[in-house]
């Protein structure tokens, strides 16, 4: 039998992150993923002039994207952006 976490279908997401600064805020962007329980594996690293860190995230259904950009921006990050993943 399937427990109610395992029926819910979650929605996979790519999650784009820039840091405002060189270096990239990892302990506080994982732990706002965490508090919301999103799971999350890094995918890309990109540190030229802006260090961008590329996640594919899996969100229940009722986390807002807003709400979490909204705590990842405070967080330390220049932009936040998602796209559905394919």
């Amino acid at each position: 039998a399937l427990t109610p976490e395992q029926r819910v279908k979650r929605r996979r997401m790519i999650l784009n992150m820039v840091a405002a600064n060189p270096e990239f805020p990892t302990s506080a962007v994982q732990a706002i993923l965490l508090q919301h329980k999103v799971d999350h594996e890094l995918i890309q690293v990109n540190q030229s002039k802006d260090s961008l860190l590329v996640y594919e995230v899996k969100l229940n259904p009722g986390v807002s994207t807003e709400e979490l950009s909204r705590e990842l921006m405070g967080s330390g990050l220049k932009s936040v952006s998602w796209e559905k993943a394919k």
